[in-house]
């Protein structure tokens, strides 16, 4: 079957919310010098509940699949996010590091199929 692409979207939308000020917040602190790595770190676990919320609607949401639906709320919601952290990067002339990239793509795609499977338990329950 199909995604349903608006459920997916408004996954993706919530996602944004939190995710945009993290990603905003990472810019900031990685322009420092020392780097706090400590907020750095809490940056990308703010990023990665982010994903998990978008799921969580998306999963909820969803008629069928909850899971696909909560993973392309993910990965829908990491390209603009990852597209501000490239763009801080290159603010800051370093290299663009592919397998961050990519694992950052692999976290949200996780928590969003982790997300959509608890919205989905919790709406089953809720119908039930």
């Amino acid at each position: 079957m199909k995604l349903e692409r608006l459920t997916v979207l408004r996954g993706a939308a919530v996602a944004l919310v939190p995710g945009t000020f993290a990603a905003l917040l990472n810019v900031v602190l990685a322009a420092q010098d020392p780097k706090p790595a400590a907020w750095l770190n809490l940056t990308l676990l703010l990023l990665v509940v982010s994903f998990f919320l978008g799921g969580m609607l998306a999963g909820r949401e969803a008629t069928h699949d909850a899971a696909r639906h909560g993973a392309a709320a993910g990965v829908v919601a990491f390209v603009p996010l990852q597209l501000i952290g490239l763009l801080g990067r290159s603010d800051r002339g370093e290299p663009i590091q592919l397998g961050s990239i990519i694992f950052l793509g692999f976290l949200a795609a996780v928590a969003g199929t982790l997300g959509a499977l608890v919205g989905a338990r919790r709406n089953a329950g809720r119908h039930a």
